[in-house]
């Protein structure tokens, strides 16, 4: 499919005017989850375990979720995946295989070797901790840096890791967020508050459909801006 050239920049991003339209189309998929009745009865509990980044998640996806979900969230700013994925071990210990973890970590590892440290923290991870659900967010891009440009790649390489690693585990999804600059700050650490929303959104969706006994590793679309198409891997839950 050949890009729109009115929905992407020169530099293969998308605009604002197609994350809009990528907005108002998750609004009207989650919207739809939400009425629709599940087969499964009784409390689900999504815990949201990161650093900083995770703050901006924790009450957007709430109102968004129907009755039958209990959301939580664990957040450590500043801390490495190390940090995180210890305090995700200790969490999914009181978790059952009704639930779910979202993990938002790697931010702060920049200076870790290229983040090979990083992908071994969070393989390890997953490996022993198959008891539960997780999806793992992507690293988001750094723009704060001197060296933005060379970390940047880096991260790059490490999200491709770490989708790869999401396929080949049952339990495991993976939630791919954009990266062009528009969709953060000016500081360039956290996101703007359009890449706040987007990211909320694409978030309350794959939490709505985890759980559908009918969408046993189906791909969603979810969207499309300027021929990229985003979709949404949803597990089956046994």
């Amino acid at each position: 499919m050949n890009p729109n050239p009115k929905h992407r920049h020169q530099d293969g991003f998308p605009t604002s005017d197609s994350i809009n339209h990528l907005i108002n189309n998750l609004g009207d998929s989650i919207n739809t989850f939400s009425k629709t009745k599940r087969p499964f009865s009784g409390d689900h509990r999504r815990v949201l375990i990161g650093d900083s980044h995770i703050r901006s998640y924790v009450n957007t996806p709430k109102p968004l979720l129907n009755s039958d979900y209990n959301l939580y969230c664990v957040v450590k700013p500043g801390s490495g995946s190390e940090e995180l994925m210890a305090t995700a071990s200790e969490v999914m210990r009181r978790l059952s295989q009704d639930d779910l973890v979202v993990v938002c970590s790697g931010t702060n590892d920049y200076d870790l070797n290229d983040f090979s440290l990083t992908f071994q923290n969070i393989k390890n991870y997953v490996m022993i901790n198959n008891n539960s659900n997780i999806i793992l967010m992507n690293v988001p891009f750094r723009y704060d840096l001197w060296n933005s440009s060379s970390v940047n790649k880096n991260i790059s390489v490490l999200n491709r890791k770490l989708r790869k690693l999401a396929k080949a585990f049952p339990h495991i999804n993976f939630l791919q967020t954009f990266k062009n600059r528009n969709l953060f700050t000016a500081h360039g650490l956290h996101r703007s508050k359009l890449g706040k929303k987007l990211v909320n959104l694409q978030l309350a969706h794959l939490l709505l459909t985890a759980f559908d006994q009918n969408l046993h590793y189906q791909s969603l679309l979810v969207g499309m801006i300027g021929g990229m198409i985003l979709t949404c891997q949803v597990l089956q839950i046994k």
